[in-house]
């Protein structure tokens, strides 16, 4: 009897490392998303909604989450993933989960829709009126109208500073345009994609290596040198810019040759095309604003 509490109590430690663990990998994970999403002024409840449907869409699709020999049904892809069937139903049923996803990116830009919608705060040609801060039919009617319970300053401070909205008084203020982002530049675009392919294909090499007894590993190397000089960093990280940019560029070279050499003239008989390649990362202590 003893010998049985004390294996429990074992496997309670240990589910309570693991626990603390993957809390530990989720804050390392969702703080830079956090950082990034809220730079692009995307509101918690559009993220939650985004890791919702990867949750639905892995349970329903991965064969690792199937009981073997059975198909995976809607009940346990809510069983597993703590979501009503009613939710799950709901997910699946879009064709596309991200263009589906319900448009609450941000309390503000409801408010903006609003002042170019709501016909009490357009002028004779259906446009924008200049409104005052506070008082009847302002800015603060806005707020209260279509914000959802969030202050007035809050609202203007945010709208002010995306340059969707400019003051012309103390208490005055006219709308630029009816949303926060403004037209996305290329940079910014090339910028976004860069960061989804990087950190995906990152995350899916770990997630590989780490399936249940997975033998074909792929390679993940990460170097550290610890207590290095501050003043030594700059040269350092130029050092190792010059040396992974000569190296990648002599790897591509030859993976070019290589696949060109390989390749059949039939290429109906060389199967799926797949892509690959190899990515490599700089890092150091962010502590500009909190240690990571």
């Amino acid at each position: 009897m003893q010998q049985a509490e004390s294996t429990h109590d074992d496997k309670n430690q240990q589910a309570g490392k693991v626990k603390r663990l993957l809390s530990f990998i989720a804050w390392r994970i969702f703080r830079p998303l956090a950082i990034i999403f809220l730079r692009h002024n995307v509101p918690y409840k559009t993220a939650a909604t985004w890791l919702k449907q990867a949750y639905v869409d892995v349970a329903m699709n991965n064969p690792e989450f199937n009981i073997s020999g059975k198909k995976q049904t809607k009940s346990r892809v809510a069983v597993i993933t703590g979501l009503t069937r009613v939710e799950v139903d709901r997910i699946l049923k879009l064709k596309d989960p991200l263009k589906g996803t319900e448009q609450q990116w941000h309390r503000a830009t409801r408010v903006l829709s609003g002042w170019a919608s709501d016909p009490e705060f357009l002028d004779e040609d259906d446009k924008p009126r200049t409104i005052p801060i506070k008082g009847e039919h302002s800015f603060a009617t806005l707020v209260e109208r279509y914000s959802g319970g969030t202050t007035l300053n809050s609202v203007l401070d945010e709208a002010i500073k995306s340059g969707a909205v400019e003051k012309c008084g103390d208490n005055c203020v006219r709308l630029v345009r009816q949303d926060l982002f403004g037209k996305a530049d290329k940079r910014l675009l090339s910028e976004l994609e860069v960061i989804g392919i990087t950190a995906g294909d990152l995350l899916n090499t770990i997630e590989y290596d780490t399936r249940p007894g997975q033998e074909d590993i792929w390679l993940l190397r990460l170097i550290i040198q610890r207590d290095v000089p501050e003043h030594l960093l700059p040269p350092l990280k130029q050092m190792v810019h010059d040396e992974t940019t000569e190296f990648l560029h002599g790897l591509d070279k030859k993976l070019t040759r290589a696949l060109k050499d390989g390749m059949s003239e039939d290429l109906e008989n060389t199967g799926r095309i797949k892509r690959m390649g190899l990515g490599a990362y700089y890092y150091q202590d962010n502590d500009d604003w909190s240690q990571s």
